[in-house]
This record gives structure tokens, C-alpha cells and sequence, in this order.
């Protein structure tokens, strides 16, 4: 008899809950479980954030991630939710917090896209980007650059110093006397010219003498100039031929060149007299 009122009073209280209209709480079968298993406290902490209640879920989800005892795979799934959760609220700084410590405990773990959403996974996929080591960039080597080789300052020295130098004495000391003679001449003629550039005018034939005195001496002086123009472009002339033929004297051999950072390359050794 007890037992049948117990039945039909269970069954108008169903029958009342049921017209009131209420939904049924989809989180009961686990919540009224007095004894819940760590895979149902997990699968409880993802209803709360596929439900919206993300506060509850992180309780949940962060409780899971610190017990002690939790197998290796459902502690990892927590802090792969619970990244996904703060994902959600914009918390990126965190999430990656929580996937680098998945990545830490288990270098190669992989995340379950049928359970997942791409945004975390792409997150998973940047941490473990950033946990490559990076090879270091080795130097590359420099492009061999031309052999420039210039001629010597002294072919255009008007005192034939190539000349001697180059073990050419005889030709440096024809070239050196005539410029030097031919310069002295120009310079003397020319502080005669300067000294007495005058004549008398109305003096008739003396007139025209020293006229043509002093344009002889000016034209005399302008040659000897000439001259030592002359002198010194045949010894730059003489100079540059025979630099170009046997005065470089140019010997090349391979070599190796040490760069910055250890490596090496191949370079040219050029030797000889410039």
C-alpha cells in the first residue's frame, strides 16, 4: 500500500514538472552522481562551456588540470579546453600558457579536430612553431669581386721617377735633363721678356729692331715651353706603354680568404709591381 502512494505521488510530481513547462537540466545525469569519475567531471566541464557557462567550466577544467593522480591524456585535454575557453574571451597570452605546458609535457601531441575548433588548433600550431629550434644562419659567402689594378702615380711625374724605378735609368735621365733644361730656359726667357717689354716709338729702324728683338725672344720662350710640355707628356707616354707591357708584372694564384663567423672562401692572389 506504501509503496503504490509512493508511485503516484513520484508520478503527479513528474506529471506537474512536465506541464510547468520547465526544460529538463541536461547536466542532472552527472551533477546527481555522488561519485563522479575524472572522465565525467571532464566531459561535466565541457556541457558548462558548450553551454555558455564558461565561469563554471574553467572551475571545472582548471580543478582537472591540478589534481593530482589525473591521467597524462584527460590532463591534457583539460588545458586543451581550457585554452579554447579563453581563446573565446580574447585571452590569448594565457591559451598559450596552457597549450605551451600541453606541448612541454608531451613534445608530440596532436589536437582532435572533430573535438576542437580550428582557432585552437591554429594556436597549437603557432606554440609548437615557436618551440623549433632555429638553425643558425650561416654567412653567406661574399661575391668575388674584380681585380682592379690602377697604374702608378708615378708615370705622371714630370721628373721621370717611373723611369727609375722601373730600372730605366737612361731614359729617366734624358727625360729629366731635357725637362729641367727646357724649364729653366722658358723661366729665364720669360723674365727677360717681362723685363724689357718696351721700345721706343718714332725711332724708325731702330724701332722695328727692337721690335723684332723682343718678339723673337717672346717666340723663343714660348718653344722652350713647348719643349718642356714636350719632355714630360713623351716621358708619361714612354711610362704608360711600357707599364702596360712588362712594368705590371702581375702574377695571380688561387687563395683562401677567411670570412667573419669562420667560414671560408675562394679568392685571387694577385702579386706584383704596381
Amino acid at each position: 500500500m506504501a509503496y503504490a502512494c509512493f508511485a503516484v505521488l513520484s508520478g503527479v510530481a513528474s506529471t506537474a514538472h512536465a506541464q510547468s513547462g520547465q526544460a529538463p537540466d541536461v547536466l542532472a545525469p552527472v551533477i546527481q552522481s555522488s561519485e563522479m569519475t575524472h572522465e565525467a567531471r571532464l566531459e561535466q566541464g565541457v556541457r558548462y562551456f558548450q553551454l555558455g557557462e564558461r565561469d563554471e567550466a574553467r572551475r571545472i577544467l582548471a580543478a582537472l588540470v591540478v589534481t593530482p593522480g589525473l591521467p597524462a591524456p584527460l590532463r591534457q585535454e583539460s588545458r586543451v579546453y581550457l585554452a579554447e575557453l579563453l581563446l573565446v574571451e580574447e585571452d590569448v597570452d594565457r591559451a598559450r600558457d596552457f597549450l605551451e605546458q600541453v606541448l612541454t609535457e608531451d613534445p608530440n601531441y596532436t589536437i582532435d579536430l572533430f573535438r576542437h575548433t580550428p582557432e585552437v588548433a591554429g594556436e597549437f600550431d603557432y606554440v609548437r612553431a615557436l618551440r623549433l629550434p632555429v638553425a643558425p644562419i650561416e654567412p653567406t659567402a661574399a661575391a668575388p669581386q674584380p681585380v682592379l689594378v690602377t697604374m702608378p702615380m708615378s708615370v705622371w711625374n714630370p721628373f721621370a721617377r717611373y723611369h727609375f724605378v722601373h730600372d730605366r735609368p737612361v731614359r729617366g735621365l734624358v727625360y729629366l735633363t731635357g725637362f729641367t733644361t727646357t724649364a729653366v730656359a722658358s723661366g729665364f726667357l720669360w723674365g727677360l721678356v717681362h723685363a724689357d717689354r718696351r721700345y721706343r716709338v718714332g725711332l724708325g729702324d731702330r724701332q722695328t729692331l727692337d721690335e723684332l728683338d723682343l718678339r723673337s725672344l717672346r717666340r723663343l720662350q714660348w718653344g722652350a715651353t713647348g719643349l718642356v710640355y714636350g719632355f714630360w707628356a713623351t716621358s708619361v707616354i714612354d711610362a704608360r706603354t711600357h707599364w702596360r707591357k712588362v712594368g705590371m708584372n702581375a702574377s695571380l694564384s688561387p687563395s683562401v680568404s677567411r670570412l667573419d663567423g669562420g667560414s671560408v672562401a675562394g679568392a685571387v692572389r694577385v702579386q706584383g709591381t704596381f
